[in-house]
Order: structure tokens, then C-alpha cells, then sequence
């Protein structure tokens, strides 16, 4: 009754509402999910204005401060809409906000949704390897109990039909106990492979590994030509700085060994022109002269 009612009355597009006067439309109605209807609009406000307010920590610079305040200016939004406050105003902040960071909103979009879809696929992923690995466990501890039982009775038959003397009969039989207990290895070798696949698992669905797409496009690999490469930069008066010797050379125990950073220096230079000549024949008929001229390089 009450959708034939809704048909009848805003069928036809926006018209206001019988009792409160305000103008709805037929899209905007939702089936009632909870019975308090403030609770029902307050998770119908969050769903609609979080799509928008999404920014997350790392967009701060991963500043604590900044953070909160737009957590707090979140939150202001949302007791306005949810109470009725300034509701047109609050509306045209939020298009505002919404206009002004489109770009970083539909980034963020595209990176929960690629982190929702990974976090699927990994349950996905571990039930149906707690099913295989269930499965494996159970059929190996079958086969084990079943090949025991066939043991045991073989060499019951063979002590009740053989004219072999019984301590023969024992030993054999715990030779092929030994065999089997050999063989049960197998089941430790499938929980390592197990929990190699786990470790895979972890490591392909991590979020912290997708690739985000938005951000991927946005790259420019010629963005250093467009700025002063030594800009920020000043060179040292007093003399050339090393960040990769200079905690050496500050250590005692290299210092008592006898290091030096010239020497890491003159390694570098004189590595830098190793293999200059392999391969470079000089020209026989240049004579000597060709071959000194190689010999000074």
C-alpha cells in the first residue's frame, strides 16, 4: 500500500509531501533497514557524504594535527545534515569540497576499491587453501591408518601361516614400520608447501603492493626538466663531503684498521677505467706508434 502511494504521488517527478511540505522524488526513497528511522539517516548520510570526504592520512603529508581537523570538520558536516542544521549551507560545502578535490576523491575511490577487491580475493584465496589443505590432511591420515592396519594384519597372517621363525617375522614387519614412518614425511612436506603458498598469498594480495592506477598515469618522466637541478642546492666551502665515507672515517675501529677515504677514491677512479681497452686492437699499421699512444691512455 504505502508504494502504490509513493507511485501515485511522485510518479510523475518532484511534488512535495503530503505532510512536511518538502519536495521529494521517488529515486530518493530507500527501503527501511533499521527501525529507528535517526539511525536510518544518519548511515544514509555518512554512505552518501564518506564517498566525497575520503582523504586519508598520507594526503596530509601524514600530519597527526592536520588530520584530525578535517576529521572534526567532517564530522560537523555530518551533525548538520543528520539534525537539520543549516542544511542548504552545509549542502554547498560539501559541492564545494567535492568540486575542489574531485581528483584526489576519485584517486582515493579507485585505491579503497582496488584494496576491497584485494582483501576479497584473499579471503577467497584462504578458504579455499584451509579447504585443500583439510582435505590433503584427512586423506593422508587415512592412507596412514589404512596402510597400518594392512601391516598389522599381513604380519598377523604370516606369524599364523609361515614357518619362519617369529623374531624374523617382527623384524620384517618393523622394517616396513620404518618405511611408512619414512613415507609420513610427506605430510610435513605438504605443510611446507602450504605454508609457502600462504606466504605467497600474503605477499601478492598485500595492499601496500597495488599498483594505483590514478597515480601511475599522473607520472611524467621528464618532470626533471622542467626545474633547476640545483636548486636547494649549495656547495660546501669547506672542502668536498662524502656521505658515504664520512661515517667511516668517523669510526674508531675503521680508523685503527688503517682506513682511509682517499683510498675509496682512487678505487673509484681507477675502476672507473678498468676494461677502457679490452678489446681495442691498435692499428697495425700505425706500428709502435699507435701502440704507445695506447699504452699512455
Amino acid at each position: 500500500r504505502c508504494e502504490s502511494c509513493i507511485n501515485r504521488l511522485f510518479l510523475a517527478g518532484a511534488a512535495p509531501c503530503p505532510f512536511c511540505k518538502t519536495s521529494l522524488r521517488k529515486s530518493n526513497f530507500v527501503t527501511q533497514t533499521f527501525e529507528d528511522l535517526r539511525v536510518e539517516k544518519e548511515v544514509h548520510y555518512r554512505k552518501k557524504v564518506g564517498k566525497f570526504f575520503n582523504k586519508r592520512l598520507e594526503d596530509f603529508n601524514y600530519d597527526q594535527r592536520k588530520f584530525d581537523d578535517y576529521l572534526e570538520e567532517v564530522e560537523d558536516i555530518m551533525f548538520n545534515l543528520i539534525n537539520d542544521v543549516d542544511v542548504q549551507a552545509t549542502n554547498e560545502r560539501v559541492e564545494k569540497f567535492r568540486q575542489e578535490n574531485k581528483d584526489l576523491i576519485a584517486a582515493n575511490l579507485n585505491r579503497q576499491a582496488n584494496e576491497d577487491r584485494a582483501i576479497s580475493n584473499r579471503l577467497k584465496r584462504e578458504r579455499e587453501e584451509k579447504r585443500i589443505r583439510r582435505e590433503a590432511l584427512v586423506l593422508h591420515e587415512v592412507q596412514e591408518l589404512r596402510a597400518k592396519e594392512l601391516e598389522k594384519q599381513a604380519m598377523i597372517d604370516e606369524l599364523a601361516s609361515s614357518d619362519k621363525p617369529p623374531e624374523e617375522i617382527i623384524q620384517a614387519y618393523k622394517k616396513r614400520h620404518l618405511l611408512t614412518s619414512q613415507s609420513s614425511k610427506s605430510a610435513s612436506t605438504l605443510e611446507t608447501i602450504f605454508r609457502e603458498a600462504e606466504y605467497n598469498l600474503a605477499w601478492e594480495d598485500d595492499p601496500d603492493l597495488i599498483l594505483d592506477v590514478a597515480e601511475a598515469e599522473e607520472f611524467d618522466a621528464f618532470d626533471h626538466e622542467y626545474v633547476d637541478p640545483l636548486e636547494g642546492f649549495a656547495l660546501a666551502t669547506s672542502g668536498y663531503m662524502d656521505p658515504w665515507t664520512r661515517e667511516v672515517a668517523a669510526d674508531p675501529a675503521a680508523r685503527a684498521a688503517g682506513f682511509l677515504k682517499e683510498w675509496s677514491f682512487l678505487r673509484a677512479i681507477q675502476s672507473s677505467f678498468y676494461g677502457v681497452l679490452e678489446g681495442v686492437q691498435g692499428n697495425q699499421e700505425d706500428g709502435e706508434g699507435n701502440g704507445g699512444a695506447v699504452q699512455t691512455v
